[in-house]
């Protein structure tokens, strides 16, 4: 056991650290704690984990699943404690970057495979380990570019139903991925099986790209229907604060000109001492001026205002208090 055997081995199992990255992106608002200590400290967890396993694979020469599964599970253990959003949400990103990485993992036995025929699943990769990084670092960059929409989705898009259930394709592809690993090279170059094993993972990224791409597209279509729908009820809303606005200006216009035939009016009555029909005279204008409608001021903030008016008149008319 040397020093280059080491890394190359603890190069597999730093794959988690762009994975544990790729988790935290679309979700780094989130973060319950300083995002970039947590950031910093899961970095560098990951990076020491990785060579402490890459020592014990080497020495007691076990498989790497064996170890980076349990740290998979503890790096979830974390995500989920740290992020304060839906659950739901969380694991489907998780399940993603898993799927992601799942393609890059078979791609380095693929590769293996073809390079060492009669190599053995269990040896140091050398050729796969690069084209395991290479495809790694390519969906990486990939997530960058594409970080905005991911974002929008999972702080925008809330349909429970959605996310009860999407979660279910990315992890079929995983388990597909892990079922698609060779237990024998040879096996794989046998006929034409190492072509159609490259079509069928080739296949599958694309069905998984696709889904990603068409999850987006219906989810900002819908968002965009309900946030059209709720913009049109705003404006039917206004419309009828308007018509009622625009009645409460003739209203109070009316009540001005019968006020100054009233005011008319009582000055004569009071100069005539007509005490009886001056009292009736007040009391008519003042029930008229109560049955007249008034325009309510709930708040300061017109469009809220306008959504109270609006709900306070259906009570009215329903005569729900």
């Amino acid at each position: 056991m040397n020093i280059i055997q080491i890394l190359q081995s603890a190069a597999e199992y730093a794959t988690l650290i762009p994975a544990a990255i790729m988790c935290i992106l679309p979700v780094q608002h989130h973060c319950k704690v300083n995002q970039k200590v947590l950031l910093g400290w899961i970095v560098t967890g990951l990076a020491i984990a990785s060579v402490v396993c890459g020592i014990i694979k080497i020495k007691f020469a076990i498989d790497t699943n064996a170890l980076i599964l349990p740290l998979t599970a503890i790096c979830m253990a974390i995500y989920f404690t740290f992020y304060k959003i839906s659950k739901q949400k969380l694991w489907y990103v998780f399940v993603s970057v898993i799927a992601m990485f799942s393609f890059a993992g078979l791609s380095s036995y693929t590769v293996e495979a073809h390079i060492n025929e009669n190599g053995k699943v269990s040896d140091l990769q050398t050729y796969g380990l690069i084209a395991q990084w290479v495809i790694i670092i390519g969906f990486f960059i990939a997530t960058v570019i594409f970080l905005p929409k991911i974002k929008w989705l999972i702080d925008d898009y809330h349909l429970e139903n959605v996310w009860k259930y999407i979660w279910l394709v990315p992890t079929l592809i995983t388990v597909a991925n892990v079922l698609m690993v060779p237990q024998d090279y040879a096996t794989v170059n046998v006929g034409r099986l190492f072509e159609i094993y490259i079509v069928v993972d080739a296949s599958f990224l694309v069905f998984y790209v696709l889904f990603q791409f068409m999850l987006y597209t219906i989810a900002k279509a819908v968002t965009d229907k309900a946030s059209a729908e709720q913009n049109a009820q705003m404006l039917g809303i206004q419309a009828t604060e308007y018509s009622i606005l625009k009645k409460y200006i003739e209203d109070t216009s009316r009540l001005r000109h019968d006020f100054r035939q009233v005011a008319r009016t009582s000055v004569r009555l009071a100069k005539n001492n007509d005490t009886e029909s001056l009292i009736n005279l007040l009391d008519k204008y003042n029930a008229s001026v109560e049955d007249s409608h008034s325009k309510k001021i709930f708040c300061e903030h017109n469009a809220l205002n306008a959504i109270i008016g609006y709900y306070y008149d259906e009570a009215l008319q329903n005569n729900i208090k």
